[in-house]
């Protein structure tokens, strides 16, 4: 399989991808709503979130900015089809490609991407890109893996796991640190702060369980692990899932708010 016919999401757009998506939708809403908090949007325009999957985070931005049309794009048709059945009444959304031209035809006064650039190449020039499709006065929000911090032998596993995956896609799983070295020194930063954001550990297991089933049959995956691994991996997690205590596993978020070049 060539790096172009690989999906463009690691982790797939299968029940089970939705279903985990849903699970850290609720898991770090917390900390998407502490960060849009501190957006001043005077800008005319309307809202579009990037590789919004299942609509979660973009019925938060329609929640936050409710007098304002919010759009949101994913590459998957099944992604979008699910997001219209959910949130349809709130949001527009649309098949697109976030690395390509702007998706919708007008300027937009906010460009929202949550955990979206850690699965795509080209960090800098995705920001860059983005930037350009603001009105003046417009705002570009991200949200990405800065680490993840755990002493737990099995979560830390598939950690190493999953990194390695993503990295076979061609992307940085933490990309946080890739976001903070392309914009130093920028001018135009309103915010740029990494977010300590602890998760229970039945949480954490529930989201890794599920990530599990998406790519269990992957190649990549295949060539590294056995299907007793897999299993005892999946099992182990399911266990885990009724844990309560967030002491296990911790994030931390970079979270960045650029304004508009053209401001």
């Amino acid at each position: 399989m060539s790096p172009n016919d690989r999906p463009a999401y690691s982790f797939g757009d299968s029940a089970s991808a939705a279903a985990r998506l849903g699970v850290l939708a609720q898991v770090f809403e917390g900390a998407s709503r502490s960060v849009l908090a501190t957006v001043d949007l005077t800008a005319v325009g309307g809202v579009l979130d990037l590789g919004c999957g299942p609509g979660h985070t973009t019925a938060l931005l329609a929640e936050t900015f409710a007098s304002r049309p919010v759009t949101g794009i994913d590459r998957s048709p099944a992604f979008v089809e699910l997001a219209r059945a959910d949130y349809g009444d709130r949001a527009d959304f649309r098949v697109g490609d976030v690395t390509a031209d702007c998706p919708v035809d007008e300027p937009v006064a906010l460009v929202n991407a949550r955990l979206l650039l850690s699965h795509l190449s080209d960090v800098g020039g995705l920001i860059a890109r983005w930037h350009e499709w603001l009105v003046p006065d417009g705002i570009v929000v991200l949200e990405e893996p800065e680490t993840i911090h755990t002493d737990d032998e099995m979560f830390a596993g598939y950690l190493r796991l999953t990194d390695a995956l993503v990295a076979d896609r061609g992307a940085t799983m933490f990309a946080g640190p890739l976001i903070d070295r392309a914009l130093a020194d920028e001018p135009r930063v309103a915010l740029n702060r990494a977010l300590t954001w602890p998760v229970e550990t039945g949480a954490a297991a529930q989201m890794f369980a599920l990530n599990v089933e998406s790519w269990r049959h992957d190649e990549f995956i295949r060539a590294r692990m056995t299907e007793r691994d897999l299993d005892e991996l999946h099992a182990g997690l399911l266990a885990r899932v009724g844990d309560e205590g967030d002491t296990t596993i911790r994030w931390e978020i970079r979270q960045v708010v650029l304004r508009s070049k053209f401001g």
